[in-house]
This record gives structure tokens, C-alpha cells and sequence, in this order.
């Protein structure tokens, strides 16, 4: 067992250290989980739920208790997900040799940092850390509860395979990230379904679809040559990117629909202040990925590299995600306590 150190947890929370095999035996046990679960990308699943709850709060019905279960179920399952994501992908033997996976952040098991077993162990244990909350919420809730939780248990079980194999991956992740977190965490906060929630859970579910259509962008020849049909892989290269340029442009196409109809005061004109992030991804994504490493990496993937197109949508999305959150604070501020007044 390895020394204690927050400032580490902190480290692995903002970034993708790299590892090696004599570091990893000196790691004390929270760091390791850390870096299997891939922790920096739960701040996707911690704005979805921030999200849904504050909507909540907007038309006081938030249930605190019940929106962080229901958050901890989310996040849990996410993690999970991504550890069972590698399992899979493992015993495959898509995760081997020179795919991109093992280029850019720790792999447990492709880089013998864990053994099978520890690594079956750890997922089944992050598992039933979700499972906990979701039964409490299912007992609470009922009937619509259970079917949250069923679809979250399908998308978590066969996203890996056989979605992602036959160009469902995408649309997933926008189900996901966009009605099940944020429709269910206002559910789960308010004790009632909203599909206006849901229309509003769009600009940012856009955003992290984004990220995923990054990520496959980069592994696109990868996964080609591999017998994988993500929807890079069926679309082409080239249609890829522009349909990333798309998605990303529709975050704040429905953002200006959602004020116009009066979902969202116009103080949500805020998340405007990324556009330059928007633009600057629009730029990477005019043009091929690079076929080595660039000069100048910009300030989205410094220490990211070979990464590329998921670098610069993530490094936007999480600025989008976090201005969404910002100026929607704001909006129920104003609702709540001021334009009543």
C-alpha cells in the first residue's frame, strides 16, 4: 500500500498522469481506482447532474438528499462504465498492441498494472456502489425509477459491445449525458418527469457527444483496420468532422431556442462567452489530424498528445459545461429570488 496523497487524487482529477509499472505498486489504493476509472471525465457526469438539480430548484421542488444519491448512482455507474469499457475492450484484444487507448493515459490491465482479477473485482466493486443508490431511488420512486435505471444498466452493460461496434456509440452518449442525467436528475430532485427538461438537458448532451465523436475521430484508422464501425468508421474521416462542427454549432442553436421560448431567461446568453473555444475547435476540425506531433499543441492538448480531436472538443466542452452551469445559476437566482420580488 502506497503513501496517502491528496495532492495526487487532485493531480489524476485534472489530468491523465502517465504511469509506470514500478510507480504504480507505490500508489496507495484510492489513487489507483482513481486512474482506472478515468476520473477526469466524471466532471461531464458531475455537470449533468448539477444541471438537473438546479432546473429543480428553479421551480422549488429540489430534494437535496435524493439529487446526491442520485448523482452518486450516476457517477458510480460512469465510472464503472469506464473500467468495464477497458475489460472488454481487453479481452477483445482491441486494447493491445499500438492502439491509441494505451498511448494516451494508464491502461490496468494492457499495462500490467493489474492482474484480471483485481481488475473484475474493482468493477464489480465501483458497481455496486451505483447499485445502492439506484435501489434506494427505485423504492422511492417507483415505477419510472426502475425504468431509469434499467436503461442506464443496458447502455452501461452493452455500449462497449455491441453498440459502439454498429455506430450507435454517439447517440448513447447524447441519451445519457442529456435525458437519462439531466432529465433523470431533475426526476429524481423534483419527483416529477419533465420532457421540457429534457429539451433543455440538449446544448450540453451536443457537447459531450462531441467529446465522443472526438475520440473516435482520433482512433478512426485504428478502428477501421480493426473491424470497429464506429460512426467515424461508416460516415468517412471527412464527414466525421464535419459533423462534429455541426454538433457543436447546435449546443448554441437550441441554447437560443430554449431562450426564445422562454425556458431560459436571456441571461443564458452568458455560455456565449465560449465561443471563441467553439471557434477554435472549428479550426482543428477543418483539417485532417495531424500525422505527427504538432509544434504548437495549443493550450487544449498540451500533455494530451496523440490525442487530438477529442483533446480539443473536451477541453471546449468542459468550458461549455461549466459557463451552461454558471449562467444557469444565475437564471434561477433571478427567478427564485429577484423577478419575484
Amino acid at each position: 500500500m502506497g503513501r496517502i496523497n491528496p495532492a495526487f487524487w487532485l493531480r489524476i482529477a485534472l489530468s491523465a498522469p502517465r504511469i509506470r509499472q514500478e510507480e504504480w505498486g507505490m500508489l496507495d489504493g484510492l489513487s489507483k481506482w482513481l486512474i482506472a476509472i478515468r476520473a477526469r471525465f466524471l466532471i461531464m457526469t458531475l455537470l449533468s447532474c448539477a444541471i438537473g438539480g438546479l432546473l429543480a430548484f428553479k421551480v422549488d421542488k429540489f430534494h437535496f438528499l435524493n439529487w446526491l444519491l442520485c448523482t452518486n448512482f450516476f457517477i458510480f455507474a460512469h465510472a464503472t462504465g469506464n473500467i468495464l469499457n477497458d475489460l472488454i475492450d481487453y479481452l477483445l484484444g482491441i486494447d493491445s498492441g499500438d492502439y491509441l487507448r494505451l498511448h494516451d493515459e494508464p491502461h490496468p490491465l494492457a499495462h500490467n498494472l493489474m492482474n484480471l482479477k483485481e481488475h473484475i473485482f474493482l468493477t464489480l466493486a465501483t458497481g455496486v456502489l451505483a447499485l445502492v443508490s439506484g435501489i434506494y431511488l427505485i423504492h422511492q420512486y417507483g415505477h419510472l425509477s426502475l425504468l431509469l435505471f434499467l436503461l442506464a444498466v443496458f447502455f452501461l452493460l452493452f455500449y462497449t459491445y455491441p453498440l459502439k461496434h454498429i455506430g450507435l456509440g454517439e447517440m448513447v452518449i447524447f441519451v445519457v449525458w442529456g435525458p437519462l442525467m439531466v432529465g433523470g436528475s431533475y426526476f429524481f430532485s423534483s419527483g416529477e418527469w419533465s420532457w421540457r427538461v429534457v429539451l433543455a438537458s440538449t446544448p450540453y448532451a451536443l457537447a459531450v457527444t462531441a467529446v465522443l465523436l472526438g475520440d473516435h475521430l482520433d482512433k478512426y484508422k485504428q478502428d477501421r483496420a480493426k473491424g470497429i464501425r464506429t460512426l467515424p468508421v461508416i460516415l468517412g474521416e471527412k464527414k466525421t468532422r464535419i459533423l462534429t462542427i455541426t454538433t457543436l454549432l447546435f449546443q448554441y442553436l437550441t441554447l437560443f431556442y430554449l431562450v426564445a421560448t422562454r425556458f431560459f431567461s436571456p441571461v443564458m446568453f452568458l455560455v456565449l462567452f465560449t465561443f471563441p473555444s467553439f471557434l477554435k475547435a472549428v479550426k482543428i476540425l477543418e483539417a485532417p489530424m495531424p500525422q505527427k506531433k504538432p509544434n504548437d499543441l495549443g493550450d487544449f492538448a498540451v500533455d494530451t498528445w496523440p490525442r487530438w480531436f477529442r483533446a480539443v472538443t473536451f477541453w471546449h466542452t468542459i468550458r461549455f459545461g461549466t459557463a451552461f452551469l454558471a449562467a444557469l445559476i444565475i437564471d434561477v437566482i433571478l427567478s427564485r429570488y429577484i423577478l419575484i420580488l
